[in-house]
């Protein structure tokens, strides 16, 4: 059998649980399970579970643990749990802004919604990345101005998220 494949038999059973497909809806077998997948290594799992601690079912509402599961789908390459990570450390939604860290995530949800033919998360991602990298540069220049022996002429990112200054 492969790695994750009884991850991956515990996430579907998760979802039927969670949904009520099938079987009687339950929020606790479905975290139960959900949780169960995380450990044998589903690539979806962790996200799952995110969803279960940022809407507080089955367990209390922790924005924090769903930001960790969120992280842990994208390290094992999940796109939309990249895309979530992403998404709340841009915004700084239930934590820290986190420019840099956010610019990471969303570049690989782009490229692994690329990679899935996933064309409407790409798109979404990148929109967000764009925002990301204005949002750190207006940032950057309130907070770190160019050298005054430097007349800006034009700022911007570079791809790790490090402000550039053109200047003559």
């Amino acid at each position: 059998m492969k790695a994750g494949a009884n991850g991956d038999a515990h996430y579907y059973l998760a979802e039927l649980y969670r949904q009520g497909l099938g079987v009687k809806r339950n929020l606790d077998v479905a975290m139960d399970y959900s949780q169960r997948a995380v450990k044998n290594n589903s690539t979806l799992a962790p996200r799952q579970l995110a969803q279960f601690y940022e809407a507080g079912e089955a367990v209390m509402r922790d924005p924090i643990a769903a930001l960790q599961m969120y992280e842990e789908g994208a390290r094992r390459g999940d796109a939309q749990a990249s895309y979530q990570a992403g998404y709340y450390l841009a915004y700084g939604t239930n934590t820290k802004q986190n420019f840099f860290e956010a610019i990471s995530y969303l570049q690989r949800a782009i490229e692994l919604a690329q990679a899935q033919k996933d064309a409407n998360l790409a798109e979404t991602a990148k929109q967000v990345l764009d925002d990301t990298k204005s949002m750190a540069s207006a940032f950057a220049e309130a907070h770190h101005p160019p050298p005054a022996r430097c007349q800006k002429i034009a700022a911007g990112m570079s791809a790790n998220g490090a402000l550039l200054f053109i200047c003559e």
